[in-house]
């Protein structure tokens, strides 16, 4: 995962509980903080993305401007990205918060 410092990162995270896959993260990784055979500590900025049962983009998200995230190297679908594809995403739902805030307070 050393590989990984300092380049872009998409996961899609896996929830084996109701056996789905539940979150888009997109990352810009800084450091790894801890890695096994299978888990890492990620640390850097991330943006969130929960997703439905069929996989689709629910609206909403999470900004992490700085934090730590897991990734299971065994079961979460995880690939380097550019920075343009990174910066897309991130755009996208910071535009999308902002439409929402400004729907939400005009009532």
């Amino acid at each position: 995962m050393e590989k990984f410092i300092g380049k872009y990162i998409r996961i899609i995270k896996y929830n084996p509980i109701e056996e789905t896959y539940c979150k888009m993260v997109y990352g810009k990784v800084l450091d790894v903080k801890v890695e096994s055979n299978n888990d890492v500590l990620l640390e850097g900025k991330f943006f969130l993305k929960n997703l439905d049962k069929n996989g689709r983009c629910l609206s909403g998200g999470y900004i992490m401007s700085e934090g730590v995230y897991p990734l299971s190297k065994s079961i979460d679908l995880y690939r380097e990205v550019t920075k343009r594809e990174y910066e897309q995403f991130k755009t996208n739902l910071i535009d999308e918060m902002i439409d929402y805030e400004k729907t939400f307070f005009k009532k």
